[in-house]
C-alpha cells in the first residue's frame, strides 16, 4: 500500500523503516508550518534594521510572533527531512534510497540553515540570501521525492508499503 491508501501516518509507523516515519512526520510537520506561516504574515521584513528596531521595542502584533515560530518549526521540519534524505541516501534501504543529487541537495538544506542561525546568532540579522538559498534547497528536495514517486522509485518521503 503506498501513503495515499493508507489509513494514515499511524500506518506508516508501524510499517516502516524508522527513517522513513522521521521524513513522514517532518514532512507533515514542514507542511503544517508552512501553511501557518503563510497565514501570519510578518509586519514588516526582518532583514531590515527599522524592522528589527520594532521587534526589539515590542511594537510588533502577535501575528508577527506567531510567524517566527512557525518559521522555526518549518526550518526544523525540513532540516529533519533533508538528514533523513542523507541517512537515506547512506543506508540504502531497498525500500527507500536517495540519489547523489538528492543527498546533496539536502546537504544543501542542512548548511543553509546552520548558516542562517550562525548568522542570526552572531551578527544578528536575517541573511536574506541564505534563507532564499535554503528555501530553494527544500523545494528542490520536494521536487526530487516527487519525481521519485512519478518515476514508482520509494524515496523520501516515498511511497510506503
Amino acid at each position: 500500500r503506498d501513503l495515499v491508501r493508507s489509513r494514515g501516518l499511524g500506518d506508516v509507523y508501524k510499517r516502516q523503516l524508522p527513517v522513513q516515519a522521521v521524513a513522514v512526520a517532518a514532512l507533515a510537520v514542514f507542511g503544517v508550518a508552512t501553511v501557518l506561516d503563510a497565514a501570519f504574515p510578518l509586519d514588516c521584513p526582518v532583514s531590515q534594521e527599522w524592522c528589527v528596531a520594532l521587534e526589539r521595542a515590542g511594537e510588533v502584533s502577535a501575528a508577527h510572533h506567531v510567524h517566527t515560530v512557525t518559521s522555526v518549526l518549518a526550518s526544523t521540519a525540513s532540516t529533519t527531512l533533508a538528514c533523513a534524505v542523507v541517512v537515506a541516501g547512506v543506508v540504502r534501504s531497498p525500500r527507500m534510497h536517495a540519489t547523489a543529487v538528492e543527498a546533496a541537495l539536502a546537504a544543501g538544506v542542512i548548511l543553509t540553515t546552520v548558516g542562517f542561525g550562525v548568522w542570526y546568532l552572531v551578527f544578528d540579522g536575517v541573511p536574506g540570501d541564505i534563507q532564499r538559498l535554503n528555501t530553494l534547497c527544500v523545494c528542490a528536495v520536494l521536487v526530487g521525492a516527487g519525481v521519485g514517486l512519478i518515476r514508482g522509485r520509494t524515496t523520501v518521503p516515498g511511497r510506503v508499503g
